[in-house]
């Protein structure tokens, strides 16, 4: 099937089986938990509104990565048919939380929420995925979210050669590459902000194993296993109660 958009570039949807198996060619996706679980609040978070976001992870030997999700910014415009993204917020979110990980991560594609049952893209999407691709090396993700009664996730791979291609996933932190989903070090941070000298980093409030406010000659291992080993059951959220897990910074505040 093909689609114009308005710079009237043609898309066309391809069978999975098409896939040529190319060094950047999407062949398979994976979510870690958190990435998942990202998606999934965002999107119950706006009721029937659409909403979206950005995907950031890795793409290795044709298996995309994804291993963090940036919910779309604080001024970003829902309704139950159009949405846009708060793009200096994104852009900001991506270096921030890029610059945490072992290997810095990249933007590999987007996602938004879909009315309905509609798990293809209008033309309004496919001028958006025209201008991501077109500044892509490899092309990008771009996904749909439907609940239909059931929440569900439709993946394409956006191909240079303006191409459209569903793609299979799969969620799990256990089926990712450790080395893309480690944390950077205190060494490493330092060197994906641009610090200009590394230094040390001391953890001075750390203390000795038997130092702790505990009773007078108390092992303080049984004292951590046992809140360990409590159920926390906090006040059930409500929008009523919005801010009792803390506080906001009032407008205004200033601080030097």
């Amino acid at each position: 099937m093909w689609w114009n958009n308005s710079r009237k570039i043609q898309f066309q949807y391809v069978a999975y089986d098409s896939n040529k198996l190319g060094t950047y060619v999407c062949k398979y996706i994976v979510l870690s938990e958190r990435a998942y679980k990202s998606i999934l609040a965002e999107t119950f978070a706006h009721g029937e509104s659409e909403t979206g976001g950005i995907l950031l992870g890795h793409f290795v030997n044709g298996v995309w990565y994804i291993i963090e999700c940036i919910d779309p910014g604080l001024v970003a415009k829902h309704s139950s048919v159009t949405f846009e993204y708060d793009e200096n917020y994104v852009n900001h979110q991506k270096e921030v939380i890029s610059r945490l990980y072992n290997y810095p991560l990249t933007i590999l594609g987007i996602w938004h929420r879909h009315p309905g049952s509609m798990d293809s893209f209008s033309p309004t999407d496919l001028s958006s995925i025209d201008i991501h691709v077109s500044r892509a090396r490899a092309g990008i993700l771009s996904m749909l979210v439907n609940v239909d009664p059931s929440l569900r996730m439709t993946f394409y791979y956006c191909g240079k050669d303006n191409t459209l291609m569903k793609v299979p996933y799969d969620v799990g932190d256990d089926l990712i590459i450790k080395d893309i989903i480690l944390l950077a070090d205190d060494g490493k941070i330092q060197e994906n902000t641009g610090a200009r000298r590394i230094v040390n980093t001391l953890h001075q409030n750390k203390l000795p194993a038997r130092s702790m406010p505990l009773h007078v000659h108390q092992d303080p291992i049984p004292a951590i296993r046992e809140a360990l080993s409590l159920k926390y059951a906090p006040v059930p959220y409500s929008n009523n109660n919005p801010h009792q897990f803390g506080v906001e910074i009032p407008p205004g505040s200033h601080f030097q």
